[in-house]
């Protein structure tokens, strides 16, 4: 919705597919069943790009031809059409959320998914160890930060001689603190 400009709806979309490198589809049975889903598909089959589709499978089962059926129409058709061309799909229930979203992004950078895997490891066990190690560390400076400080405050007062009131209270950078 907001990378669209005013026009024609369908115009419009076909511009913004036209200037995409990659086409990450969202597979599921609802998003087979939209024909908005199966257009965009068969616009970027369209302009060639068919290698730059990359079917994500959230859920449901690639060309089961039932009612977990989650390419789109015209994905299916074209692979009918052209068996040899069929696209492989990742599928979060198959490698997990975390190596799918990996494995999209390897296939976007043309990296190999089992360098752009080890590395997302590395990163993953330093920020555990960064928590580990920063976790205490930062628990004991609020701990010390915020103990109660004892502050002994005596007024002599040789002139007048009077009893501290009850309920005095001392004001320093505008805190209240009760004088006992």
């Amino acid at each position: 919705q907001e990378d669209l400009d005013t026009g024609i709806l369908s115009d419009e979309l076909r511009k913004n597919l036209e200037s995409s490198k990659y086409l990450i589809v969202i597979c599921s049975p609802l998003s087979a069943k939209s024909e908005w889903v199966s257009n965009e598909v068969k616009t970027f089959i369209e302009c060639g790009r068919l290698e730059y589709i990359i079917p994500f499978i959230i859920d449901g089962t690639p060309n089961s031809g039932d009612e977990n059926e989650c390419f789109p129409k015209s994905l299916l058709e074209y692979v009918e059409e052209h068996p040899d061309r069929e696209l492989l799909g990742i599928s979060i229930a198959e490698v997990g959320r975390e190596k799918a979203f990996v494995r999209v992004v390897s296939r976007m950078l043309g990296v190999s998914f089992d360098e752009l895997w080890k590395r997302h490891e590395r990163q993953r066990k330093r920020r555990i160890l960064i928590t580990t190690i920063s976790t205490p560390i930062v628990l004991s400076l609020l701990y010390y930060l915020t103990i109660p400080i004892s502050l002994i405050v005596e007024i002599h007062d040789d002139k007048h001689h009077l009893p501290l009131p009850e309920g005095a209270v001392l004001i320093v950078n505008n805190a209240e603190y009760p004088m006992d």
